[in-house]
C-alpha cells in the first residue's frame, strides 16, 4: 500500500473550490465570435455564385465544392448560425446584419476573379470542408452545430479532436498521459497551482469547464501504484477526503477508468463571486498512474445554463464526460 500525501488531498479541494473562479474566457465575445464566422460563409457563398456567375463551365464543380461543405458538420453549423444570431441578440442583430453582410461582401467584390483565381477558390472551399480554415471560424461553426451543442461529446465522437498530453507540461509533476477533446474546445493555462490545462466547451462559450490537475502522491519514491494500490485507496474516505469546503455529495464510486481502478465524484458548490452567487455541479475522475493522482473535473455553472436545471444538464453532458474518459490513455514515461 503506497501512502498519499496529505498536501495532494488539500490540492484537490483546493483546486475544485477555485474552478468557478477560474472560467475560460474567450479572444473576444460571442457576439463577435458568431458574426464573423456568420460573415465569412456569407463571403464564401457569394464568391461561389460569383464563379458560377462569370464562369459557368465552372459551375458544376462549384456546385460540388458546396455540397462538400455544407454536407459537413462545419456546413450545418454555418447554416445555424443566423438563427443563433435572430435568438441570442435579436435586436441587435437586426441592425447589425446588414453591415456585416455589406463588410464582407465589399472585401469579396474587391477580390480580383481570373479563371485560374476560381479554380484555385473552389479547391481552397474543398479544404475547408475538411477543417482547412482559420480556427475561430472552424470553432465557432462546429460549437454552433445543432447536434454538437445539444450533446458536445458527439463532436469528439465524429473525428473533430485535439489531443493534450501532460507529458513535459511544467505543472504536471511528470505525469504522463494523453486524453482528447473536441476540436472546438478553448483551452488555455492556468495561474492555480497543480492545474496543468483548462478547456471549455463552445468555443470558449460552451456551459461545460473542464480542468486537468496532477501531483506526485507517494511520500516515498519507490514503486509505482499498482491496480491494487487503487482498490484500497480510491474509497469513501478519499472522496470525502478530496471535496472541498462546503461541497455537496451527490454520487462517488470507484469506478474502471483506461483499463483501471478509479473513482468517479458528483457534488454541488455554491461560491460567492463579487456580488453574484454562483451554483456548479462537479463530475470528477480521479485515477492513479506511476506515482501521480490525476484529476479531470468538468464544472457545469448555473450562471451558464439556459432553460435546463443543474440535474438536467449533468444528464445532458454526462455522456460527453464518458466520451471524452473514454479516450484516455496511461502513457509510459519516456525517458
Amino acid at each position: 500500500m503506497k501512502y498519499l500525501t496529505l498536501a495532494f488531498f488539500t490540492s484537490i479541494a483546493i483546486t475544485q473550490q477555485v474552478l468557478a473562479q477560474d472560467v475560460v474566457t474567450t479572444r473576444e465575445p460571442k457576439w463577435k465570435q458568431v458574426a464573423q464566422a456568420y460573415g465569412f460563409f456569407y463571403a464564401q457563398n457569394y464568391s461561389l455564385n460569383r464563379i458560377s456567375t462569370e464562369y459557368p463551365d465552372l459551375a458544376p464543380e462549384v456546385r460540388l465544392a458546396n455540397f462538400a461543405f455544407i454536407a459537413t458538420a462545419l456546413g450545418e453549423g454555418a447554416n445555424a448560425l443566423d438563427a443563433v444570431l435572430k435568438r441570442e441578440w435579436p435586436k441587435e442583430w437586426a441592425e447589425a446584419q446588414p453591415q456585416i453582410e455589406a463588410e464582407f461582401l465589399r472585401i469579396a467584390k474587391e477580390q480580383k476573379l481570373t479563371r485560374e483565381l476560381a479554380v484555385a477558390y473552389i479547391q481552397e472551399v474543398n479544404q475547408r470542408a475538411k477543417g482547412n480554415l482559420p480556427e475561430s471560424v472552424r470553432n465557432a461553426f462546429l460549437a454552433n452545430n445543432p447536434a454538437y451543442v445539444k450533446s458536445p461529446g458527439a463532436e469528439l465522437s465524429a473525428g473533430w479532436r485535439q489531443n493534450f498530453a501532460t507529458f513535459k507540461h511544467p505543472k504536471s509533476s511528470g505525469a504522463d498521459i494523453t486524453i482528447a477533446f473536441p476540436l472546438s474546445w478553448r483551452k488555455r493555462e492556468s495561474t492555480r497551482d497543480g492545474v496543468v490545462q483548462v478547456f471549455r466547451s463552445g468555443a470558449g462559450n460552451g456551459p461545460i469547464l473542464v480542468t486537468i490537475s496532477c501531483g506526485k502522491a507517494l511520500e516515498d519514491s519507490e514503486g509505482d501504484f499498482t491496480d491494487a494500490d487503487m482498490k484500497e485507496i480510491f474509497t469513501d474516505q478519499f472522496i470525502k477526503e478530496s471535496l472541498p469546503e462546503g461541497a455537496t455529495l451527490i454520487e462517488g464510486r470507484p469506478m474502471t477508468i483506461a483499463g483501471m481502478t478509479g473513482v468517479m465524484s458528483v457534488f454541488d458548490l455554491t461560491q460567492q463571486e463579487l456580488d453574484v452567487e454562483m451554483k456548479s455541479r462537479f463530475t470528477t475522475f480521479t485515477i492513479a498512474h506511476k506515482q501521480h493522482i490525476i484529476a479531470f473535473s468538468f464544472q457545469i455553472m448555473d450562471h451558464f445554463l439556459k432553460d435546463m436545471t443543474l440535474d438536467e444538464a449533468q444528464k445532458a453532458y454526462f455522456p460527453t464526460y464518458r466520451a471524452i474518459m473514454g479516450t484516455l490513455a496511461r502513457n509510459e514515461q519516456k525517458p
